[in-house]
């Protein structure tokens, strides 16, 4: 039965839905940064998953406060310190191994990130942290807020 302010060709789209999918589409693109063999497609997916998380924290612009984006420019600074660090004493033979790491800092760049953004979404209440569980045999299943 649709909504009364529904349209009743196009439906309705909230803004939690919006996040939940973006979010679910981090969760994939997190999950295929190593899908592949080939070393240079692992950065290219990395970055997808960087740029998916920023697409979020877009949608989140409006609710993210000052000190969320100085704790941004603070982790990507950084970060940018490490890397320009590989650069400056590596060589050509390490080429693999310095690949690796600007994937796994990409990684851990975009992970504060997350960490940073969820923190937020907890105090507008669109993620609600609990645990669930549940044992064989009994139908309730237990909710506790952490």
């Amino acid at each position: 039965m649709p909504r009364k302010d529904e349209d009743k060709f196009y439906g309705r789209v909230d803004f939690e839905q919006v996040i939940y999918l973006q979010i679910l589409k981090i969760g994939d693109l997190s999950s295929r940064i190593f899908n592949t063999p080939e070393t240079d497609e692992w950065q290219k997916n990395a970055l997808n998953y960087y740029y998916a998380v920023r697409m979020l924290e877009a949608l989140l612009y409006p609710y993210l406060d000052k000190k969320y984006y100085e704790a941004v420019e603070k982790i990507e600074k950084k970060a940018k310190e490490k890397y320009e660090k590989r650069q400056d004493g590596g060589s050509e033979e390490y080429a693999t191994e310095n690949l690796y790491l600007d994937v796994k800092d990409t990684i851990e760049v975009t992970n504060e990130i997350i960490r940073l953004i969820s923190e937020r979404m907890k105090k507008l209440g669109l993620l609600i942290p609990k645990q669930t569980w549940f044992e064989y045999g009994k139908v309730d299943v237990d909710t506790e807020h952490i």
